[in-house]
């Protein structure tokens, strides 16, 4: 095989293995049907992920629900299972998982709510500050669940950990724990909720507890940016009963939507666009259009969800239906990358040529180097230009490329003017022979 068949097999083989590379990497297609993690069955997530379905059905995804015990399960098994999915989260929920669970696998697409986070303790307990529970019964709430996730979060920041007094057999239900308050057998506990929660409904409603306004909110929600401080204001909610009776400080994680690493950024913008049409409305404790958000979120947030808060949805997405927007994305990218391809193919066969002969010019022109060292000494004229006709035979064979035209004919100019020079210097030799006297 010829050096210039090797230099056109080169690129070829190239193109083929990018083409390879292409095809076996590229982004596959928008998904048509999404699994949506829910939490419990009767919880805001379920309701969440009802209208989430019902949004998404009308564009042709397909949402399938799944009924979960919480944020914990979400994430590991957003983590741990293939296929486009999606669930919802309680931020800070994160730090629970184990090294095995692959959170490096899952991001975040933004907080979604506020989730009220409550303290309720028994009347006269006078108790205003987390490290006042020490030596009280209380309850932090059902295993691994979000509740407890926070509860334990609190009681370590202040120190307590080993001083609160819980059932030997926790409770599995959160109202089977408001039931225990009520009657006494706790002294305090913890739950997670929005006021119209069945659970917080009944325990504000209760003459025989009432939620504590923690003090030091502030402090917690700086020194851990999944908290944020929310006020549920006087007569919030209840004007008539006046309910709670004064200006009520909670703190509250927020509600995220977290989806493995590798969803297609298509399905990322429909999540958030239904996000947004779901969560914009105000509520007690955020105005028309705080969320969805980038706040408050301890998973790494997606690119493309950033890009969406920055940029909007993509253009075509505006305007064009889901699955055409998905086509035509995923064939300007596979066109963009066989495009990139195809230049680096054009251009690697001039660069070879060229390199390939900047090496044997190179070789020629020390040669040519050597051959003026040895006229400048002297050297007998016929063997330099014996040598320097070996150098022109060399450069004839030379196949410059284009680009390198004027450089190959500087050289055969510069063995022309050595030869000139070998030539110049006979003659002049022989003609000072001529003029010697002879005797």
């Amino acid at each position: 095989m010829t050096k210039r068949r090797v230099a056109i097999a080169i690129p070829l083989l190239v193109l083929l293995a990018a083409l390879l590379v292409i095809w076996r990497f590229a982004k596959p297609a928008a998904p048509k049907e999404i699994v949506l993690l829910a939490g419990p069955k009767g919880t805001t997530y379920q309701a969440y992920a009802r209208r989430y379905a019902h949004d998404l059905g009308e564009k042709g995804i397909t949402i399938k629900i799944v009924e979960t015990a919480g944020s914990l399960e979400n994430l590991r098994r957003l983590a741990t299972e293939d296929g486009p999915a999606a669930g919802f989260a309680l931020s800070g929920v994160d730090r629970d998982l184990l090294p095995q669970d692959h959170a490096e696998e899952l991001e975040s697409l933004g907080s979604l709510s506020y989730e009220p986070f409550w303290l309720f303790v028994r009347e006269g307990s006078e108790i205003s500050r987390i490290n006042q529970l020490a030596g009280k019964r209380v309850s932090l709430g059902p295993p691994e669940s979000d509740v407890r996730s926070v509860a334990n979060l609190l009681v370590a920041a202040n120190g307590i950990e080993d001083q609160i007094v819980e059932a030997p057999v926790p409770r599995l239900e959160a109202q089977e724990i408001a039931t225990d308050l009520t009657s006494g057998e706790l002294d305090a506990a913890f739950f997670l909720g929005a006021p119209e929660a069945p659970v917080i409904t009944g325990l504000l409603e209760s003459p025989g507890v009432y939620p504590v306004a923690l003090e030091r909110v502030t402090t917690y929600a700086r020194l851990h940016p999944d908290l944020a401080e929310i006020v549920l204001p006087e007569g919030g909610y209840d004007l008539e009963r006046n309910i709670p009776a004064a200006d009520l400080h909670l703190i509250a994680p927020a509600d995220n939507l977290v989806v493995r690493a590798d969803l297609h950024p298509a399905a990322v913008d429909l999540l958030l666009d239904a996000a947004r049409s779901i969560h914009r409305e105000p509520t007690l404790f955020a105005s028309r259009g705080t969320f969805p958000n980038m706040d408050h979120t301890t998973l790494p947030l997606s690119p493309a969800a950033i890009h969406f808060y920055e940029e909007g949805p993509s253009p075509l997405r505006k305007y064009l239906p889901y699955w055409l927007a998905s086509l035509i994305s995923r064939f300007a990218l596979i066109v963009a990358q066989v495009g990139a391809v195809v230049w680096l193919v054009l251009k690697t066969p001039p660069t070879i040529l060229r390199f390939r002969f900047s090496i044997r010019q190179t070789k020629l022109y020390r040669k040519l180097e050597k051959v003026e060292r040895r006229l400048v000494d002297g050297e007998d004229a016929t063997k330099l230009l014996v040598d320097l006709q070996e150098i022109e035979n060399q450069s004839a064979e030379l196949h410059p490329p284009i680009a390198a035209l004027s450089e190959y004919l500087e050289l055969r100019q510069n063995i022309h003017d050595q030869r000139e020079r070998i030539e110049t210097r006979e003659e002049w030799t022989t003609t000072d022979k001529d003029r010697e006297p002879k005797n």
